[in-house]
């Protein structure tokens, strides 16, 4: 069963991914990977029939040797009393007959169910996998409608001093210590190399894992002590690939949250700016996307994504890497997009291209898992650390209104700090 598992699992990979299996000729590489995992399923296969070849030939060898015992028995029983008067005799022909109809009835109803032993085997491995699931008790009770609802409007989430690492990798740590404190309405993006745990701290807030140590409260209450349901009304997340399913676009959108009104669909649609290309459409907001939304450009289907976790009005926007596949004509719309609910709600942004995050109220750049550094743009680049280089290693450039505004700012720090130096003399020759 593992191997035909395997097997289908490759399968519907490659079918997903067809386009690209076609387009790099890999048709024969995937064939040979799907056969190389039946080749475990065929040996198992041919041990199997013949064991229940054997085990059938066997079953009605001694079924037909039971009808011949039971006619050779019942006929010496029958000669036996052949001898007695009519009225003593036992064994009669017709008694003879209704026994060996009874056993010719019992085996040949065995013979039909023998086959059916074969398929509760089967049907018994599959279920150890299903019980051994449904068994497990989970260690975040996704379903238990309890704990801590917050009733105020302003929510400071808190990440302290929090360590994690994946179940699957226990010996490898994610996070190594995060303190990071983020206020209502801010837009905090996080930056850094892959796997250094910026997504990580993502899901966390989702709740999708806890915290090996340390904790992430919101208002100064663990979210363990929360209410899950709450939370996830909260948060409306955007990811990289966004999931579209084979519906209208309105059913896409209400997703976000199940019983929207259309004018709350096409508010969201509007904030995404995506309104005007929906109202093209010849059947506007009920045209059906394909599967996957593949009828769509990327910042097409970018857009309904993020009008979907407008529509819910969230707390907490969480983009993971919404822009990194698109274009810079797309990019740039959907920053527009996001600028425009800039405060509304609080958003994190993790990024690997730093040209959208220049916006940023702030900015935390985490290495192996712990915060390097954290500021403004503006503050980093004057920091010269781990941003600066990032920055620098992706060929961007300030433009000349930003260094203005640089140059502009230091020096009147400077000259703030030199009117205060000389007040300070001024105070000790009176003094």
């Amino acid at each position: 069963m593992e191997s035909y598992g395997e097997a289908g699992t490759i399968a519907e990979e490659v079918f997903t991914a067809i386009k690209t299996v076609v387009a790099f000729d890999g048709q024969d590489k995937e064939i040979e990977r799907y056969n190389k995992h039946l080749v475990d399923a065929k040996k198992n296969n041919l041990k199997r029939s013949f064991f229940t070849a054997v085990s059938n030939g066997c079953l009605w060898f001694f079924v037909y040797a039971c009808y011949a015992l039971s006619f050779w028995y019942g006929v010496t029983l029958i000669l036996n009393d052949r001898h007695l008067p009519e009225h003593e005799q036992v064994y009669t022909p017709a008694n003879m007959v209704s026994v060996f109809f009874s056993t010719l009835i019992a085996t040949w109803n065995f013979g039909l169910g023998a086959p059916l032993l074969e398929t509760f085997g089967t049907a018994k491995g599959a279920a150890q996998k299903i019980f051994f699931v449904l068994d497990s008790k989970p260690v975040i009770r996704k379903f238990a409608n309890s704990g801590i609802v917050i009733n105020d409007a302003a929510l400071e989430v808190t990440f302290e001093d929090v360590h994690f690492s994946y179940p699957s990798r226990s010996d490898v740590k994610i996070l190594r210590g995060i303190n990071l404190t983020i206020s209502k309405g801010e837009t905090v993006a996080l930056v850094g190399k892959s796997g250094c745990g910026k997504s990580t701290c993502i899901q966390l807030l989702q709740r999708f894992y806890d915290p090996d140590m340390g904790q992430i409260k919101i208002n100064g209450i663990d979210i363990k002590q929360l209410n899950l349901d709450w939370l996830k009304q909260k948060i409306s997340v955007v990811s990289q690939e966004p999931d579209l399913f084979s519906t209208t676009i309105a059913e896409n959108i209400r997703y976000g949250k199940l019983n929207a009104t259309q004018q709350e669909i096409e508010n969201a649609a509007k904030k995404a700016d995506i309104h005007t290309f929906i109202q093209t459409l010849p059947r506007g907001y009920q045209t059906v996307l394909g599967e996957r939304g593949t009828q769509l450009s990327g910042g097409q289907k970018q857009k309904i994504a993020i009008a979907r976790a407008l529509v819910r009005t969230p707390e907490f926007l969480l983009l993971d890497e919404a822009t990194s596949a698109l274009d810079t004509t797309s990019e740039a719309e959907i920053q527009e997009a996001l600028d425009s609910i800039r405060g509304t709600c609080t958003i994190i942004i993790v990024a690997h291209r730093l040209s959208t995050i220049r916006q940023a109220s702030k900015i935390v750049v985490i290495n192996e898992g712990k915060v390097l550094e954290m500021g403004t743009h503006t503050e980093l680049m004057d920091m010269k650390g781990a941003y600066h280089n990032l920055v620098i290693s992706q060929g961007l450039t300030e433009t000349l209104e930003e260094k203005g505004n640089r140059r502009r700012s230091r020096k009147f720090s400077e000259a703030n700090k030199s009117i205060n130096e000389k007040e300070d003399e001024e105070l000790e020759d009176t003094q």
